[in-house]
């Protein structure tokens, strides 16, 4: 399955519905490899009739925060389908994409272009850009796409390259811990949080509880998120009461 999004001046990203994509990218397929002097040859099909003449970019990143690295075919027929790229000089420690369109945005798997410095090592969830996946789309399915459903989050989700390092759609809670709310009323200084509280010791607080206190539960106060609390057992790695903007 292939992921689609739109964006403005491919700086900001958001993901759409495959069935609202203008343009469908067939090739460049994931993982190829091309070299200094190759041509790189992009094919797509169109779902619009809206676009005149299409840009045709060679992009790379985060497809949350896509850049430009280079106008492969300007102002061209989207009808025609297809657009021809000798590879010049260019960083090869990225992982690119060919972006079709000018409103809602299709584009590639990810690939590899070997041209300047070295090429970078095998990271990330595969097609999401040499990226862990974010926390709106917290799993690494199977075939390398982020996502948030079932698809992505059950059976061969790789929870290594999934958001906090487990394969739980957005907004659901670990296995690992139970939904009875802290008792914001526990003393910071307390030697015995009541055994109602979530435990952080084995896994990461969730969006609900995210702050990890000193004797490693999870909660949603200053009892939890202020002094003794630890990051890097907390949610997105932050000691923030939920609402609260970080500081």
């Amino acid at each position: 399955m292939r992921s689609f999004l739109s964006y403005p001046f491919l700086l900001l990203a958001a993901f759409i519905p495959f069935s609202t994509a203008d343009y469908i990218v067939n090739s460049p397929t994931s993982g190829q490899i091309f070299n200094k002097g190759d041509q790189l040859s992009a094919s797509w099909t169109s779902n619009s009739e809206a676009d005149k003449v299409v840009s045709v970019n060679l992009t790379y990143g985060d497809p949350t925060n896509l850049q430009l690295a280079m106008v492969m075919c300007k102002d061209i027929d989207p009808k025609v389908g297809q657009c021809n790229y000798t590879i010049g000089d260019l960083p090869s420690r990225r992982d690119y994409s060919v972006a079709v369109g000018n409103s809602y945005i299709g584009y590639s798997s990810y690939f590899v272009i070997n041209s300047t410095g070295p090429l970078p090592p095998p990271s990330g969830c595969p097609n999401f850009g040499g990226h862990d996946c974010p926390a709106s789309l917290p799993c690494c399915s199977s075939s390398g796409f982020c996502g948030n459903s079932d698809e992505y989050c059950g059976t061969g989700c790789d929870p290594a390259h999934s958001f906090n390092g487990q394969c739980i759609k957005a907004g659901q809670s670990s296995p690992a811990t139970n939904s009875t709310p802290p008792d914001s009323t526990t003393p910071q200084d307390s030697t015995t949080p009541p055994s109602t509280i979530n435990t952080c010791g084995d896994a990461m607080c969730n969006v609900t509880y995210p702050c990890c206190s000193q004797f490693k539960f999870c909660g949603d106060t200053d009892v939890y998120c202020g002094q003794g609390c630890d990051p890097s057992s907390s949610f997105n790695g932050q000691c923030v009461i939920p609402n609260q903007p970080n500081q």
